[in-house]
């Protein structure tokens, strides 16, 4: 056992670099995995690539409407195949739905097309204290090689970084700091997402048109789980404080709840008679289990890996025991 305790360390560095490839060299060697066999790509109908891989937008107090061009690279005449790919925003230093609207979609691009664009849009607002950055993503690629295997993303998809540049008053230097490192734009967007989630909850299926649709079993499960649900939509969403606020809270929320469980297992061991020891292994681990069993399962089924079952079922059994 103390072996094994000393070994677990070693045996998970081990299994990261074969899961990353990085030992696929010396499987090689030995046979344990063979080469693939070299294919040729026919690039006739060009890669799919943006006119650059990064663009500034001037900070302005009003609304801004960007057209972003994406090119046919490389292509050759009479060759220029139906391409399509699809594409989506995704946030890095700019917040969604604040510093920028959230844009995705199919890209298409018709027979002998070299060229289309994507329409962006910029939010009015009154300053900006710093600089910030998003991303637009173009990926599965249908119809053709894909893209360029030089430009920012590689053969699976390419990426723009587009940053939207400070502008207005610039506030005071405290201001521009917690404007740096905390972000104003977060704020406001996880107040907004905040208030969304409180609201979904109240609704069966989380939105008006769902709960149009939902049937008997799912208004009961809905009526079921409302006070919990009410309970846990308190806790402030991932965009405030990059998700430290959230995680602390569902660790406090979780104390408290496991205390609870603990309180109510206790008092039925005592009402029935039963020894403490007996509650814990049966009726606690029970209710406890049960739930990831099917979250395991779930993840088991959608990941390609099954990392996260092994991560659910690992840390349950841990809470479990030491908890």
């Amino acid at each position: 056992g103390f072996l094994t305790f000393l070994l677990l360390p070693v045996l998970i560095f081990v299994s990261y670099k074969v899961d990353r490839g990085d030992a696929n060299g010396i499987l090689l060697k030995v046979g344990i995995i063979t080469e693939d066999e070299e294919e040729t790509t026919d690039t006739s109908a060009g890669f799919l690539a943006f006119s650059s891989e990064s663009l500034k937008v001037t900070g302005t107090a009003t609304e801004t409407n960007l057209e972003i061009m994406v090119l046919r690279r490389g292509g050759k005449a009479g060759a220029l195949v139906p391409l399509s790919c699809s594409f989506h925003t995704e946030p890095m230093s700019a917040a969604a739905g604040v510093d920028f609207e959230e844009a995705e979609g199919t890209l298409e691009m018709e027979e002998d097309q070299v060229e289309a664009r994507i329409q962006i849009r910029i939010p009015e607002r009154n300053r900006r204290l710093t600089d910030v950055e998003f991303l637009l993503v173009l990926e599965d690629a249908e119809g053709g090689p894909g893209f360029d295997p030089n430009d920012d993303g590689g053969e699976d998809s390419a990426i723009m970084t587009i940053m939207i540049e400070k502008y207005g008053s610039e506030g005071t230097a405290l201001l521009r700091v917690f404007d740096r490192h905390v972000g104003l734009a977060h704020i406001q967007q996880g107040m907004l997402e905040w208030r969304d989630q409180i609201m979904n909850v109240i609704y069966c299926n989380g939105s008006p048109e769902e709960q149009a649709e939902a049937s008997r079993s799912d208004w009961a499960m809905h009526l079921i789980a409302l006070p919990w649900k009410l309970i846990f939509s308190t806790l402030p969403p991932v965009n405030l404080c990059g998700g430290w606020a959230c995680f602390y809270g569902s660790l406090g929320g979780i104390a408290i709840l496991t205390a609870a469980v603990s309180d109510l297992a206790e008092l039925f061991g005592c009402a029935l008679d039963i020894p403490a020891i007996v509650t814990a292994v049966t009726f606690v681990a029970l209710g406890t289990s049960m739930p990831d069993l099917f979250a395991s399962l779930s993840a088991a089924k959608d990941d390609p890996t099954a990392d996260a079952s092994v991560v659910n079922v690992t840390g349950s059994n841990s809470v479990n025991v030491f908890l």
